[in-house]
């Protein structure tokens, strides 16, 4: 499995490029055995320019554990200079970011620019880079891309196709599937094996690179105002949203506090007060209205909540088996770029 391979979105034209991110090489389900800085190039017809099949887009903040897999995972796969990362860490993480760049030809910005304001840098984002792709996938530090064999019920660690469709068939597409990943108490989030599969529904769009236009864009890339958009038949997001409860709660608190909800500085009390205004339980009223929820909820009362959390969890099969096998395998691939501790900043 590996890095880069480009189709060419010009009707009857096909372009392969396919070239090696480990020293090993990767099978690519063809028995093609492609070596470190080797290249494999097939041109039927050089009509027009290729453009590169995905490109991925990350928004992150200090979440480097988790981060640091993200990349060696998307980049070994899909190669590392198709991952497009969106910073706004104050942490380490701006600074393992910046060392990242002098290895892997990663597109790094790095904003302290608050969640209100910046959906538009990212819509821009990818403005700037749509003649280069197929697709635009755009997702946060908890989603991993994978792609599902038809009839399959776990991804495919065997390749590193999406099996997207021809660029100009519409303006998104809706990703077909989605596993949600059990929550663990201990260890990195990639570690989970247990999940459960379902159709992805409105979870999440992908933006054609042809036919992209700023306004299609939305923050979290959900398909809430294009439902009729056709599926990526086996394009899956990996979804590590349950983390271990110490994490949910940090990261819900650093949401919060980049939207303006609270200060960082406030007093537990003065929290809850803030909060409590903007609990309308079931109705959302604000951005983020879940993560208030979850900081409020803990605040009143942490030690329920925590059992409360790990209680409802319901043990799904392990279905993610291979594919966390994979991921170490992986991540052993790249022993400067992965955090080896699950807790460091």
């Amino acid at each position: 499995m590996h890095a880069a391979a480009s189709v060419s979105s010009c009707r009857g034209i096909t372009h392969w490029r396919i070239i090696a991110a480990s020293a090993l090489g990767i099978a690519l389900g063809l028995g093609i055995l492609v070596g470190r800085q080797s290249r494999l190039s097939v041109v039927t017809a050089p009509a027009c320019a290729s453009r590169a099949e995905v490109a991925l887009v990350i928004m992150t903040k200090d979440d480097w554990p988790l981060a640091s897999r993200w990349l060696a995972w998307h980049g070994h796969v899909y190669g590392f200079e198709h991952l497009y990362v969106f910073d706004g860490s104050t942490g380490a993480q701006k600074d393992h970011l910046q060392d990242v760049t002098a290895s892997y030809p990663i597109h790094l910005r790095h904003s302290l620019v608050d969640l209100n304001h910046i959906e538009d840098n990212l819509a821009r984002w990818i403005d700037e880079i749509k003649a280069r792709y197929d697709w635009i996938i755009k997702v946060d530090t908890d989603e991993f891309v994978a792609h599902v064999a038809q009839g399959a019920r776990a991804p495919d660690v065997t390749t590193s196709r999406l099996g997207l469709p021809p660029a100009r068939v519409s303006d998104t597409l809706r990703t077909a599937w989605a596993f949600d990943v059990d929550a663990i108490q201990r260890g990195p989030p990639t570690d989970g094996e247990h999940a459960k599969m379902s159709r992805a529904g409105v979870h999440k769009q992908i933006y054609s690179g042809a036919r992209y236009r700023r306004r299609f864009f939305n923050l979290g890339s959900h398909a809430w105002h294009n439902r009729s958009a056709p599926e990526a038949e086996g394009l899956a997001i990996v979804h590590y949203h349950q983390r271990t409860y110490e994490d949910l709660i940090r990261l819900a608190h650093d949401v919060i506090v980049s939207h303006g909800y609270i200060e960082e500085s406030d007093s537990r009390d003065v929290k809850i007060e803030k909060l409590a205004r903007l609990d309308q339980r079931p109705t959302c009223q604000v951005n983020s209205c879940h993560k208030n929820w979850v900081v409020l909820d803990d605040l009143r009362n942490r030690t329920a909540m925590r059992r409360a959390y790990y209680a409802r969890d319901r043990r799904n099969a392990p279905i993610l088996r291979d594919f966390s096998r994979r991921l170490r395998e992986i991540f052993a691939m790249y022993p400067l770029l992965v955090a080896t501790n699950a807790s460091e900043p």
